[in-house]
């Protein structure tokens, strides 16, 4: 189990990386230096503790994300689940050895990046892998953060733009042409908010997208005609013999097919 224990220096004396809230405390990852509560209630004075796994503090965390009870705790390693009614913990194994750069909780479903070994999806329990996406668009890619959109495609920002995985594994990848800040974005910086806009931070600033109104680029049809054949580089004419056999009985542009 994690314990839970008065830390000896201040919250101020850290390099405080990621900060969530869950029922009555603020859950703040100093990097390279640990997980700490406080109380989020500042009327009454709080001790600050510090929490322990595994005999000692996690010196690396990348992602930190609460809800239902629970703490999602990223690490250059893996990711740990923590049950906070009881400090129980668990290393979710297939994500054992990997970077995990973001975790989003939606309602019934948990989105997690890796640095290098593409997206999961797991149930709300994360004890059921839906999906796990590591394919020939992003597996070049170190992936910042992911996020799903109302029609369940999911939106990455890596370090080469924001990348699109529609539902049916389809990708489409957004650069500078489409408004990016830059194609450079940063670990753990991403929102989906209320009304469904997602957030991303980079290295120039903030994207954001409403993605059910994007425009759709108009696709062009046009009408093939052929008006020459050529047969070894050289033109065919109409009625021309070769062996007893017309190649070509009239004009190639009248023909139907």
């Amino acid at each position: 189990a994690a314990d839970f224990l008065a830390s000896k220096t201040l919250i101020s004396d850290k390099e405080v990386a990621y900060v969530t809230t869950e029922d009555e405390y603020i859950y703040i990852g100093a990097w390279g230096d640990g997980l700490y509560r406080i109380s989020a209630d500042s009327s009454k004075e709080s001790e600050q503790q510090s929490i322990l796994f595994f005999d000692g503090p996690i010196p690396y965390i990348t992602s930190l994300n609460s809800r239902n009870g629970h703490l999602y705790i990223g690490t250059l390693s893996g990711l740990l689940l923590v049950d906070l009614s009881t400090g129980l913990f668990t290393d979710i194994p297939e994500l054992k050895g990997k970077r995990v750069s973001y975790v989003h909780t939606a309602k019934n479903d948990i989105y997690i990046s890796t640095g290098s070994s593409g997206v999961y999806h797991f149930n709300n329990e994360l004890n059921r892998l839906i999906e796990h996406i590591n394919n020939d668009a992003i597996r070049n890619s170190a992936i910042y953060s992911v996020l799903p959109d109302n029609n369940n495609h999911k939106w990455l920002s890596t370090d080469n733009g924001i990348v699109r995985i529609d539902v049916d594994r389809g990708t489409t990848r957004y650069d500078l042409s489409d408004g990016l800040q830059s194609t450079e974005f940063n670990d753990n910086s991403a929102l989906l908010s209320s009304d469904g806009t997602l957030f991303f931070g980079g290295v120039n600033g903030l994207n954001y997208i409403k993605s059910d109104n994007l425009i759709q680029p108009e696709v062009e049809h046009f009408d093939l005609r052929f008006t020459e054949f050529n047969l070894f580089n050289q033109p065919v004419a109409i009625g021309q013999d070769h062996k007893g056999f017309s190649r070509i009985t009239r004009s190639i542009v009248q023909s139907p097919k």
